[in-house]
């Protein structure tokens, strides 16, 4: 269908701004001459008129350009008016056609990916696979054998054979490194997680396992460590009685002249 667009201008309208130079010539001097002045106490009153003046004279101006300007715009508003108008008619059956072209596009890739998946069943259960290597992770690497429907079949056969392929390498190199059948399982979960990643799944349980033997070492190492015991006083404790002392004697010979001595010297004593 030939649409062409085509819009015509009834002469070129021109704008002039009458006696431009003139009046340029006389803020040129004013503005000189403002910029020279000395406000005082005296002439401050007759400044602020001038300043307030020139500031109404300022506004005319910007509201006259506006005035202007509107008039010149009215022509390309009404056009713009009539561009939007044939725009909203185009749109609304472009938007028509568009959404049905999506929902047969949709529906054109659901069923070229319900073949693929097919395909990829069929060869998972030949290469006996596990069921977490699955179909959603495949195809969030090949989405183009979706949404590209020139994609041949030998390109999807490929991608598929070369998807277990690479999970049967893998795990071969494996079972090489580890051969430890829970330790592989270990290893293969986080390989399923992180993008099929051989290498790095097998550094990351590596890493795992020695941290884990690092704790384990420095607890035992906790449990050997012998540590003081630790009283806290509250305040609030019950003190135990204190004990009488007990009276210690000591036999001693004095001559009977000399216990007058031992009276003065306030020692007790009795005679055996």
């Amino acid at each position: 269908m030939a649409y062409e667009v085509s819009i015509k201008t009834q002469g070129v309208q021109t704008v002039e701004f009458e006696n431009y130079d003139k009046l340029l010539k006389e803020a040129t001097l004013l503005a000189d001459e403002m910029q020279r002045v000395q406000v005082t106490e005296e002439n401050q009153k007759h400044y602020k008129t001038l300043l307030a003046e020139v500031r109404k004279r300022i506004k005319a101006l910007d509201k006259e350009t506006v005035s202007v300007k509107n008039k010149l715009l009215e022509p390309y508003q009404s056009i713009d008016e009539q561009r939007k108008e044939l725009k909203e008619v185009l749109q609304s059956a472009i938007t028509s056609i568009d959404s049905q072209i999506k929902e047969y596009t949709y529906a054109e890739q659901e069923l070229r990916k319900e073949k693929i998946k097919e395909l990829f069943i069929k060869y998972q259960v030949s290469y006996n696979a596990p069921k977490w290597l699955s179909f959603d992770k495949f195809i969030a690497k090949n989405r183009s054998l979706v949404t590209n429907k020139s994609t041949s079949q030998k390109t999807i056969t490929q991608a598929i054979v070369m998807y277990f392929e690479l999970f049967k390498q893998d795990y071969s190199d494996l079972k090489e490194v580890v051969s430890n059948k829970d330790e592989r399982s270990a290893i293969l979960m986080s390989y399923s997680k992180n993008g099929f990643n051989m290498d790095e799944a097998i550094k990351d349980y590596q890493e795992m396992m020695a941290e884990r033997k690092r704790l384990e070492k420095e607890q035992e190492r906790i449990k050997k460590t012998k540590v003081p015991e630790i009283i806290i006083l509250t305040g609030n404790e019950v003190k135990p009685l204190d004990k009488p002392k007990e009276v210690e004697y000591s036999i001693i010979k004095v001559k009977t002249s000399d216990l007058a001595k031992l009276k003065d010297l306030a020692i007790e004593w009795e005679e055996m």
